[in-house]
C-alpha cells in the first residue's frame, strides 16, 4: 500500500541540488570513487568530452589493449602502440588527479611472448616524468596467470 507517489531516480539525484554545499562538496564523488575501465577509444572519446574539473578528479584508470590497438606486420604482433592506445595514455598525463593507471593486454597471445618487456617500456616511457601515477602493465603469458610489475 502505497502512502504517496512512486519516489522516481530523478528526485533521488536532485537531493544533491538541495543544499549549494551540500552539491560543491558531491559533485565529483562520481568521478573520484569509481574505476574508469575500457579500451582506447572509448575512453579518450568520454574524456575528451568531460569537463576539465569532472576528468580532474578521476583517480584510477585501466586501459585495456586488444591486438586491434598493437602495431601489427605480416600478421604478426610487433611491439608498439598504435596512436590510439598513445592517444589515451596522453590524455591521461595530462589528467591531474589520475593516482593509478593499469595497462592490460586482452587480446591474443601469439608471438607476444618475446614482445612483452618491450611493452610494458613503451607504457612506461609515455608516463615518465609523471611520478605521482603509480603505472601497472599486466602481459598475461601463454598458460601462466597475468604478470605484474609496478612502477611508483
Amino acid at each position: 500500500m502505497a502512502l504517496g507517489p512512486p519516489v522516481r531516480a530523478i528526485w533521488l539525484l536532485a537531493l544533491s541540488y538541495v543544499c549549494r554545499q551540500i552539491y560543491l562538496e558531491v559533485q565529483g564523488l562520481v568521478f573520484a570513487q569509481n574505476k574508469f575501465i575500457g579500451y582506447p577509444v572509448p575512453l579518450a572519446a568520454l574524456f575528451k568530452r568531460m569537463a576539465s574539473y569532472q576528468a580532474n578528479q578521476i583517480r584510477v584508470v585501466t586501459v585495456n589493449v586488444l591486438a586491434a590497438f598493437m602495431v601489427m606486420e605480416d600478421n604478426r604482433t610487433v611491439a608498439g602502440l598504435s596512436d590510439e592506445v598513445i592517444e589515451v595514455l596522453k590524455i591521461l598525463c595530462g589528467m591531474r588527479g589520475v593516482q593509478r593507471v593499469s595497462v592490460e593486454w586482452d587480446g591474443k597471445h601469439d608471438n607476444w611472448g618475446e614482445a612483452h618487456d618491450q611493452f610494458q617500456k613503451m607504457v612506461r616511457k609515455t608516463f615518465q616524468g609523471y611520478g605521482r601515477t603509480d603505472v601497472q602493465v599486466r602481459v598475461p603469458l601463454l598458460g601462466m596467470k597475468p604478470q605484474e610489475k609496478t612502477r611508483k
